[in-house]
């Protein structure tokens, strides 16, 4: 198997091996009839493809490629390359395709072999015909297979497509179709089913944004909007919203955390935002429930709580009553085609004049052609439903990473972790556990609190926790609605009408700049 020595990553990834599309059909008969000549031939023809494939446009669907893998080492195997063919498989210690549905996938592969792992798969994606004209495959012994066929539609009933059905992608599918749009949302999951239905729901941009300006100003231009928002979601979809102004009381255990919540009041000031650095009974009154190791209080009164998965289903059924459409299927891909922006789902090619990318911590897999991947990234969170008497907490209790959120009749949300783990979508013992211990050390009348219920969801981190929102420097027709990382309640409201802005060609609000998906590169 030494010959693939020389069929390196880089070579792939710069010839786009995972969106091959357009090869010609004696690409194939030469798959299908050349199969004897020797494996090293093999390897040069396939580059040799690639090198001169230029029309990179469509994706291959991931379940597709786990369809053919195995295809292809059968016929490796059947084609006079048993050596080489065993050699592969005694090396390769494991490869794991993780969420197919979301076009995730991760490796778990022996590292000098990560190579002849991506060459089988450059293989496939050549075997795999051209994905509207499908093409019978050959094997020994005149066994023939058929790939199953992805179909082309076209888009008929919306001339916006949104990709992702969270509290963003709904609230800004409403606020599209309460236009006028025509709109269709994709996911593979229904409305909400993602992290949004982890979300405690806490607008506290004072809380969030202590170090970035960006994120203060922007987080509280969104929350002005969020009662009007409110109403409008309520009244189109005939759902209510819990939404709870009770400002937040951040908590400092130490004089460290004094020093910074004193610095934090005095920017507050600054920027004439009501706040109250409150100590020793002060603080006592404020929150009588807090552990007596509590120093002190920074009070925010603007601050509030909305119920996310509420917020997102009212979202979703506003959004229907205006015309929306929401399709539950999965998008392998996108690229430019003539104008318009082509989509890849589970169930077709779908061709849009405009589409929103809002697919939070999977946005990073939807990379079209000739543009970067969003440098987004998956960090979980775990949430913890507890029930216990009303009032317990008068505020959002924000202490050292932890934040308990009272709603009226009695329930406490306890959050919330933060795992680097990639795409693992589990509630841990561990995050419980730690959950637990830190929300009843701050606040020790929660110990006696039902434990309802654990949730956990996956955040899409951002390198500066400023989301991308704006159009596309690189695919005409394509607007970033993703990133949000901790702020995709907070911020839902405006990047709903941002994205309306850009659709109808207005790109003059300045906190598109602030925004702009080309300060992560070719976006």
């Amino acid at each position: 198997m030494h010959h693939a020595a020389h069929v390196t990553r880089r070579d792939l990834v710069v010839h786009g091996w995972w969106q091959l599309h357009g090869w010609r059909r004696h690409d194939l008969e030469f798959v299908e009839h050349d199969g004897h000549g020797q494996f090293e031939q093999l390897v040069g023809r396939v580059l040799e493809l690639i090198e001169h494939e230029q029309r990179v446009v469509e994706l291959v669907g991931l379940e597709h490629v786990l369809e053919h893998v195995v295809e292809f080492l059968e016929f490796v195997e059947q084609h006079e390359q048993r050596q080489q063919f065993e050699q592969l498989e005694q090396r390769v210690v494991h490869v794991e395709f993780v969420e197919l549905e979301h076009g995730v996938e991760q490796q778990l592969v022996e590292q000098p072999f990560v190579e002849l792992v991506e060459f089988v798969r450059v293989v496939v994606a050549l075997v795999v015909q051209r994905i509207d004209s499908p093409v019978d495959i050959a094997g020994a012994g005149g066994r023939r297979r058929r790939r199953r066929t992805v179909r082309r539609v076209s888009q008929r009933d919306g001339d916006v497509l949104v990709i992702g059905a969270g509290v963003v992608g709904c609230t800004l599918a409403f606020e599209l179709a309460a236009a006028g749009r025509r709109v269709r949302v994709f996911d593979p999951r229904p409305p909400g089913g993602g992290a949004s239905f982890a979300s405690a729901g806490v607008l506290a941009p004072y809380v969030e944004g202590h170090d970035s300006r960006p994120l203060r100003d922007l987080g509280r231009r969104s929350l002005s909007l969020y009662p009007a928002f409110i109403d409008r979601v309520s009244a189109a979809s005939g759902r209510p919203v819990a939404f709870r102004a009770i400002g937040t009381a951040e908590v400092a255990t130490n004089d460290a955390d004094v020093a910074r919540l004193v610095r934090s009041k005095a920017t507050a000031d600054v920027e004439g935002v009501a706040a109250s650095w409150l100590e020793g009974a002060a603080a006592r009154e404020a929150e009588p429930a807090l552990a007596a190791h509590a120093a002190g209080v920074l009070h925010i009164p603007m601050h509030a709580a909305v119920d996310v998965p509420a917020l997102t289903a009212a979202a979703a059924a506003a959004a229907r009553a205006h015309g929306a459409e929401f399709v539950q299927t999965a998008v392998r891909g996108m690229a430019a085609d003539g104008g318009a922006v082509a989509v890849a789902t589970a169930d077709g090619v779908v061709t849009a004049r405009q589409v929103v990318l809002a697919t939070g911590a999977w946005s990073a897999a939807l990379a079209p052609a000739g543009a970067a991947p969003a440098p987004v990234t998956p960090i979980r969170g775990q949430l913890l439903h507890l029930v216990g008497a009303p009032d317990t907490l008068r505020h959002i209790v924000w202490g050292p990473d932890i934040y308990l959120v009272p709603w009226a009749d009695g329930t406490v949300f306890v959050g919330a972790t933060s795992e680097d783990v990639g795409f693992d979508e589990r509630t841990t013992a561990a995050g419980v556990a730690s959950l637990l211990a830190r929300g009843t050390a701050l606040v020790p009348a929660l110990a006696d609190a039902t434990f309802a219920a654990a949730r956990q969801g996956l955040r899409p981190g951002s390198p500066d926790d400023l989301p991308y929102v704006g159009p596309s420097a690189v695919v005409p027709g394509l607007v970033y609605a993703c990133g949000h990382y901790r702020n995709g309640a907070l911020l839902a409201p405006l990047t709903a009408a941002l994205v309306a802005a850009v659709l109808d060609g207005d790109r003059t609000d300045q906190a598109l700049a602030v925004l702009a998906p080309a300060r992560a590169g070719r976006l």
